[in-house]
């Protein structure tokens, strides 16, 4: 089967084929042309076409442009990609990101992408320790050599991994993570207010969650009036809000001695605010303060991350659910490297 051509959907080529009996094993062996796949009936350019088409259209519709099945399609696809994907680079690496993803009935998986390019390194099941491990065990010694920092979240599984393996090399706590943790702070002090608050005052602090969570920049007129007087409602809420504000100074410092001035600093207001969640919150950040501020170091953002997180959903959509780990490794693998 080959590519359609003018109004014929389907095109058939015929060809000749040479066929020898071995002489040790007494089977025979069948020689096909380099263009057609050794044991599909079809040539690899229909299997390319597929494949190309699949990066810009739901499977389902590549299926009906060359009247095959779905199935049938994500076979060829895969087929393809593990045949002409590159191999992974692992020499030179300078910067990792390492995040997990939730894939519905899959579970939660681990990833592995170079900081630098984007391109997808390591993609396996789970969120445990034994996840990068699996990665870490395929590095020699110098390739581990080279790798200087490393961008996660706080979680203690891929931390312990990393200081196992990697015990010269920096951490730096992902930046879009702490400003989450700040915002699940803000939000915990807003619901207990809520709790605490009479009727009247109930309903202003309850839908307020969009005015306290965003930047102050990017709220117009309308919405700064709201927040003034939502801050002047409820003490406990306004200092929340102050805390909150007041971090973006860690990020701003140009070096670490600076931006470790400004945390510590940031910390001791905290402790000192009598709110529970960001008291709690505090200790945290003291007990990981020198991965905070490394950011001002190595300006190393989970951006790249995100985006193919991003990546993963849109795939999910175009794909309607997938069911073969493997095959999604090798599609967002593809689609990692097309991107650099």
């Amino acid at each position: 089967m080959d590519l359609p051509w003018g109004c014929a959907n389907v095109v058939f080529i015929t060809y000749p084929r040479v066929q020898d009996k071995c002489r040790n094993c007494k089977t025979f062996v069948t020689t096909r042309p380099k263009e057609i796949h050794p044991t599909k009936n079809v040539t690899w350019r229909l299997m390319k076409a597929v494949s190309t088409w699949i990066d810009a259209a739901p499977i389902s519709s590549v299926g009906d442009m060359f009247s095959i099945s779905e199935s049938t399609a994500r076979r060829y696809d895969k087929e393809y990609l593990a045949t002409h994907c590159p191999d992974t680079e692992l020499n030179e690496l300078r910067a990792l990101l390492i995040d997990e993803k939730h894939l519905g009935k899959h579970g939660y998986v681990t990833i592995v992408l170079n900081a630098d390019t984007g391109e997808l390194l390591h993609f396996e099941k789970g969120k445990k320790k034994e996840s990068l491990d699996s990665f870490f065990l395929r590095l020699s010694d110098p390739q581990k050599a080279t790798i200087e920092v490393i961008g996660i979240d706080r979680g203690g599984a891929y931390q312990s991994s990393v200081e196992e393996h990697l015990p010269h090399c920096e951490i730096v706590y992902d930046r879009f993570h702490i400003i989450k943790n700040l915002n699940d702070a803000i939000d915990e002090v807003r619901r207990e207010a809520v709790a605490k608050a009479w009727d009247e005052e109930k309903k202003i602090i309850k839908g307020s969650r969009y005015l306290l969570l965003a930047n102050a920049s990017d709220l117009d007129k309308k919405g700064r009036e709201k927040l003034e007087h939502l801050v002047n409602l409820n003490e406990e809420i306004s200092i929340a809000y102050q805390l909150k504000e007041q971090f973006q100074c860690v990020y701003q410092r140009p070096t670490k001695m600076w931006a470790r001035e400004e945390l510590d600093a940031w910390c001791d207001l905290a402790l000192s605010s009598g709110i529970k969640a960001f008291q709690r919150l505090a200790r945290g950040f003291q007990r990981g303060a020198e991965r905070i501020v490394n950011y001002a170091k190595h300006k190393l953002t989970s951006g790249r991350i995100e985006g193919f997180n991003s990546l993963i959903s849109k795939l999910f959509i175009k794909a309607r659910g997938v069911k073969d780990l493997e095959y999604m490794e090798l599609r967002l693998r593809y689609a990692s490297i097309m991107r650099i």
